[in-house]
């Protein structure tokens, strides 16, 4: 458990931008959430709704593929749902949920990592998620 909230101060701690522009021209904000929490900013909300897969390849295995865990988010602009989608990875715009062009996922890690000697409930998921938006 400390080694997990070890984790998740870090990258607390740590800010990414996009690779382009200035680091003051975008605003971070980045929550973990467990399974139905939702990531809340100005009237949009953005939930974790399921782990849909995970493949990733777990700790004491040699694997030739790394794998991918993908999630289901549901978007919402005050209480009126603006749909659902399925992600894999951070670097994903978000242009086709909001009225925003301007707004990605910036930051996407799924917690825990698979472990050959632990199977994970899907109730013992979360979901650290960031989103960038670019300010003028």
């Amino acid at each position: 458990m400390r080694i997990f909230l070890a984790v998740c101060l870090m990258l607390l701690a740590e800010t990414s931008f996009p690779q382009t522009g200035e680091a003051e021209n975008f605003r971070n904000i980045g929550e973990e959430l467990c399974l139905g929490g939702k990531l809340a900013f100005e009237d949009y909300s953005i939930v974790f709704c399921e782990v849909i897969s995970d493949s990733r390849c777990s700790k004491g295995v040699n694997c030739i593929w790394a794998g991918e865990a993908k999630v289901k988010l549901e978007f919402f602009k005050g209480n009126r749902s603006l749909g659902t989608g399925i992600f894999t990875s951070a670097g994903t715009s978000l242009a086709e949920f909001f009225d925003k062009n301007n707004i990605e996922i910036s930051r996407f890690s799924l917690y825990p990592y698979p472990d050959i000697r632990r199977k994970i409930n899907p109730e013992d998921y979360s979901l650290f998620i960031e989103i960038s938006e670019k300010v003028d």
